[in-house]
């Protein structure tokens, strides 16, 4: 191009070394301005992160397409399984016979099913004969009472229809952690199952297969578009693949690593309470942080009034998958606390009673006044 265009390439040497120079300039400045701050090392590894992220978004991510499919056909299988158990549970408390079949998937009878409501039908009555002797009819239109579960409407809100109630997944979750109803529970863990399935569905394997350009998936990485300065993606979504619960796996499981590369999920553990040791200086939470507590079994141990050393042995040692669950949902206290929620709003979170929560805070605030 040098030697074909002088005139341009002239232009072009001018203008790329003014911007080069430029760029020189500044960057010779924030180097300096870093090394001040001690921020070298997190810049290094920034980007580091970077050059990571270009390579993944120009290399693509491998997806095993046939694995893909057949998982998606299972999961879809499996939800609407759960979903024909959940409305066998509740045939008795559907038994009008004007009352359509209850549909699991229809938010106006999972709506009157958990909080009673009315149901619009219409329904055909005798009106006579024709002159030629055929019965008449004529349809009418009813409302029809349904009691359900009779839940309190506190655990939910009204929806943009009127008499309808949200049993949107957060709904449902709720009313399980609350009610001590064996047969509501039993109606919501399938609800929860089924919805959870339908979601890792639609957020993941059905974008695999339709975004995927010859077996790659390459997503939109976005670094500028969460308030919180996290990482997001897009199209498809894979910033938000669940972590726990045993369904993670199917997702994770239909990505294919490059030759001689393996595919690693690395997550920092605690990251909350060591920013509030950082901050506060509490140095009860520093020992604490540095002899390798683990603050998630500390507070499931306030909150059973065990022996934190019991409660390690059942979560860490034994591994048992109830004990595993109780500690994951420990973790909201860790997460909700450090930004602020009070006592009221983690007993909703959790389904611990609110005094359990008081409970946890006296102890933590004798623990760790500076916090």
């Amino acid at each position: 191009a040098k030697d074909r265009c002088p005139r341009i390439f002239k232009l072009f040497d001018k203008y790329s070394k003014d911007d080069g120079e430029t760029t020189f300039k500044i960057a010779l400045k924030q180097i300096e301005r870093a090394k001040r701050l001690g921020m070298i090392n997190i810049i290094k590894l920034y980007n580091l992160y970077m050059l990571g992220l270009v390579n993944t978004s120009t290399s693509g991510l491998k997806v095993d397409m046939i694995k893909c499919e057949k998982t998606l056909r299972a999961m879809k299988l499996k939800s609407l399984e759960l979903l024909e158990q959940s409305e066998a549970i509740v045939s008795k408390f559907w038994d009008n016979p004007k009352l359509p079949k209850f549909n699991v998937q229809s938010p106006t009878h999972k709506s009157a099913l958990l909080f009673g409501g009315e149901i619009k039908v219409k329904v055909k009555y005798d009106d006579g004969f024709y002159k030629n002797g055929n019965p008449k009819t004529k349809t009418v239109e009813e409302h029809i009472p349904v009691v359900g579960f009779k839940l309190p409407t506190a655990l939910t809100s009204p929806s943009e229809v009127k008499g309808r109630y949200r049993t949107g997944a957060e709904i449902i979750d709720k009313i399980y952690s609350h009610t001590k109803d064996p047969v509501v529970k039993e109606y919501c863990t399938l609800q929860r199952k089924a919805m959870n399935l339908e979601k890792m569905c639609s957020t993941y394997l059905e974008p695999f297969l339709k975004l995927s350009i010859n077996g790659y998936l390459y997503p939109n990485y976005n670094n500028t578009a969460t308030s919180t300065g996290r990482l997001s993606s897009s199209k498809p979504n894979l910033q938000n693949i669940p972590s726990k619960g045993g369904i993670e796996k199917y997702i994770k499981n239909q990505f294919i690593a490059p030759e001689v590369y393996t595919c690693v999920s690395i997550d920092y553990s605690q990251l909350e309470i060591y920013i509030q040791a950082l901050v506060t200086k509490d140095q009860s939470l520093t020992n604490d942080l540095l002899s390798g507590v683990d603050f998630h079994i500390l507070r499931l141990s306030y909150a059973e009034d065990m022996d934190y050393q019991d409660v390690y042995k059942l979560c860490k040692i034994d591994k048992l998958p109830e004990w595993e669950l109780k500690r994951s949902r420990a973790k909201t206290i860790s997460y909700q606390k450090a930004y602020g929620a009070a006592p009221k709003k983690l007993a909703l979170s959790t389904g611990l009673d609110e005094e359990v929560i008081k409970k946890i805070f006296i102890k933590e605030d004798l623990s760790y006044p500076q916090v």
